[in-house]
């Protein structure tokens, strides 16, 4: 599985270039240009079983063939955890389009960019500013897993991550844990293991 950007737009050129521009950062691209495009490629991600997964969607408010709109709420309601960045022309543009910038903060779209934005900038959005290859590549790397190991700890120590939304490179930056019970932690992955949904 690798990592991959979901582009919306409706400039032929522009997504071009920026396709170009990600896979030479190492992600897969899958591009729309319009919002029924956009809803269809989020809806194949889900039907992917985990072949599939964006770490991001950068869409151009001026989309048509359905509004951005409806095409944010659709991907919010359908893929929560993917990263939303927006771009328009300017703030002043966005009533045109049916949208308010604080609505779109209020519901967890706090990237928008105005005018052009720079690649290596929705880069850094995408990335969170950490650079992803860095932070796989800096773990020493196992073939398959270090074997299972059973822990005792307190509940609020862990974080729940659904397995469907789980992005791994090739190797796992912590130790996995399968919850068996309150308390109760079975390590499937070390820090360092590499990871197969399958």
């Amino acid at each position: 599985m690798g990592l991959a950007v979901l582009l919306v737009d409706n400039r032929k050129d522009w997504i071009s270039k920026a396709t170009a521009f990600f896979e030479e950062h190492n992600y897969e691209v899958v591009t729309a240009m319009n919002g029924k495009d956009a809803q269809l490629a989020v809806y194949k991600e889900k039907e992917s079983r985990g072949k599939l997964k964006y770490v991001a969607a950068i869409l151009n408010a001026s989309v048509n063939n359905y509004p951005i709109a409806q095409v944010l709420k659709y991907i919010q309601s359908n893929s929560p955890s993917l990263k939303l960045i927006l771009q328009a022309e300017s703030a002043a543009h966005l009533p045109t389009y049916e949208l308010r910038e604080d609505i779109l903060q209020k519901q967890g779209i706090n990237n928008i960019y105005y005018g052009e934005t720079s690649f290596k900038d929705l880069l850094e959005c995408v990335e969170g500013f950490e650079d992803y290859e860095k932070i796989f590549n800096q773990k020493p790397k196992a073939k398959g897993s270090s074997g299972e190991v059973e822990e005792a700890g307190d509940d609020s120590q862990y974080t729940s991550v659904n397995i469907d939304e789980f992005i791994s490179g090739n190797a796992v930056q912590f130790d996995i844990f399968i919850r068996l019970g309150s308390g109760r932690y079975l390590k499937i992955l070390h820090a360092g293991d590499s990871f197969s949904s399958e």
